[in-house]
């Protein structure tokens, strides 16, 4: 589900359908990449990846932040689920951004939804799972 659009109260809608259970979603059994990143902001988004040599086959988040963290954050796994990790590295905020019609103070939820999955990749490649991030 996309959603490109006009107004804002859709945009809300489609964010609240997005992550109505993004604090219940389980981490995938088996998982090989995980990562917490706190945003100056004070949002915190967790994220587990799984992968089948260089494929990522599942992943999961737990967002404790706004409503467009949580929208972009899940976005992000919906993006990136069965696609090769040299792809989902390549993943941007501006993918997420055009999926998602946000307020311009909220864009920086993309980004931090991008630097947690990037840590969340790192660690697949023995990185540290916590960071700290200025978004």
């Amino acid at each position: 589900m996309e959603f490109r659009g006009s107004k804002f109260e859709e945009a809300l809608e489609f964010a609240i359908g997005l992550t109505s259970e993004s604090d219940l979603l389980p981490a995938p059994d088996g998982w090989n990449g995980h990562a917490v990143t706190r945003g100056s902001c004070g949002d915190e988004i967790e994220i587990w990846i799984k992968t089948d040599r260089d494929v990522i086959v599942d992943a999961a988040c737990r967002v404790r932040g706004c409503l467009p963290s949580r929208a972009c954050t899940v976005s992000a796994i919906e993006l990136i689920r069965g696609k090769r990790l040299r792809d989902a590295e390549l993943l941007s905020p501006r993918d997420i951004l055009s999926r998602i019609d946000l307020p311009e103070d909220a864009e920086h939820c993309a980004v931090l939804a991008v630097e947690a999955l990037q840590a969340a990749l790192r660690n697949l490649k023995g990185g540290k799972e916590t960071e700290e991030k200025g978004q």
